[in-house]
């Protein structure tokens, strides 16, 4: 089994940690961008899955709002999982249409 270093690459590479830092922090922004698109897309396609992500994050505005970081970590952290049990559930229209597109962009652009 191969071993994927798990450092981001600009770590990999030994850079300065404030450098390191730098490309880190817009690299995890591009995969976020890029990941939420391809499930803002499922979504789109149905509305219970629209639903679910409202409700989702009506509790983690509700939990911040009420000052409880704990609740708010928790609704974070089940909303996570309910993204990725929805990307899961994507039918295989989805996956050859757009959001294959938008996924293999993601996956190609995640290894770089």
């Amino acid at each position: 089994m191969e071993r994927r270093n798990l450092f981001p690459p600009p770590l990999q590479r030994g850079k300065c940690r404030a450098n390191a830092v730098s490309e880190t922090e817009g690299a995890a922004r591009s995969t976020t961008s890029a990941s939420i698109k391809v499930t803002r897309a499922n979504e789109a396609r149905r509305m219970d899955f629209a639903n679910q992500v409202r409700e989702e994050h009506e509790k983690i505005v509700s939990a911040i709002a009420a000052g409880d970081p704990e609740r708010a970590r928790v609704a974070a952290g089940d909303h996570m999982l309910s993204v990725a049990a929805r990307v899961r559930l994507a039918d295989r229209e989805f996956w050859r249409g757009n959001g294959g597109a938008l996924a293999r962009d993601l996956v190609r652009d995640f290894g770089e």
